[in-house]
């Protein structure tokens, strides 16, 4: 026996039948909470472990440095935390790194000017092997090819 639908409609706005009990129900549901929370955390976690250098200071590097310097040097990670913190420096070779020990009271001062004052105490200079960014091996002009060693870092790739 089929009920029609104004049966249906009628019997669906009816008070539940509870035989003289009460009936408790649950009170309302908190929203789920916002994704973007929970997203920058985990990118946050990510970046540290993937050794993450901000896309804004690798920006402003050849600025911020000194062309000179910029060229045969990419930031790297910011090591610490608070004041007097060690800024990594990736450099190709040995010439590199030498370039960058001379510069380091300028650099520090230059990337103080930046983060702010004190956070940046320390460089340290790491030797990541390959060529100078915008040489290859034998010190000619690189081909299209995909870029080797630090040439990685120069468009922000």
């Amino acid at each position: 026996m089929a009920m029609k639908r104004s049966d249906l409609v009628r019997l669906a706005a009816r008070p539940l039948e509870t035989s003289g009990r009460s009936v408790k129900s649950r009170g309302v549901r908190q929203a789920a909470p916002a994704a973007g929370g929970f997203a920058n955390m985990i990118i946050a976690r990510l970046a540290q472990k993937t050794r993450f250098v901000d896309p804004g200071l690798l920006a402003r590097w050849p600025t911020l440095v000194g062309k000179d310097v910029a060229g045969v040097c990419r930031p790297g990670r910011l090591l610490g935390s608070g004041v007097g913190r060690t800024m990594e420096i990736h450099v190709a070779d040995g010439a590199a790194a030498a370039l960058a020990q001379f510069r380091h009271d300028d650099i520090v001062d230059r990337l103080n000017a930046y983060f702010g004052q004190g956070v940046v105490a320390r460089l340290s200079v790491r030797q990541v092997g390959g060529s100078a960014p915008g040489t290859s091996p034998t010190g000619t002009p690189p081909q299209a090819s995909a870029p080797r060693g630090l040439s990685r870092f120069r468009d922000g790739d």
